[in-house]
């Protein structure tokens, strides 16, 4: 099982770790450490300004934040990437009433 740890220390080692860095913002976020997991899924996004994953995950952030303008526009572009993430399709009809 990984730790945020491990994580910090491969971010240490390769600061532009996509996979490290996203996998500690998902931490973060389970956490409730919501500003540093956004920071994290900002980061992912910057590095992969294509990837629904990372942007998806973001806009859970930002739903949990309740920015939830920025959270829907964040889940309706991973679906526009990506239109197989049916976590997200749940993640976006949560916002909708």
């Amino acid at each position: 099982m990984y730790k945020r740890q491990d994580f910090n220390r491969a971010i240490e080692l390769d600061d532009d770790n996509f996979l490290a860095i996203g996998n500690r913002g998902g931490t973060y976020r389970l956490m409730e450490r919501y500003n540093e997991a956004l920071a994290d899924f900002n980061r992912t996004v910057e590095l992969d300004q294509n990837s629904g994953l990372a942007i998806g995950s973001r806009g859970q952030v930002y739903r949990a934040l309740g920015r939830n303008a920025e959270a829907l526009a964040d889940f309706n572009r991973a679906l526009e990437l990506d239109p197989s993430l049916d976590w997200v399709v749940q993640e976006r009809n949560q916002l909708q009433p």
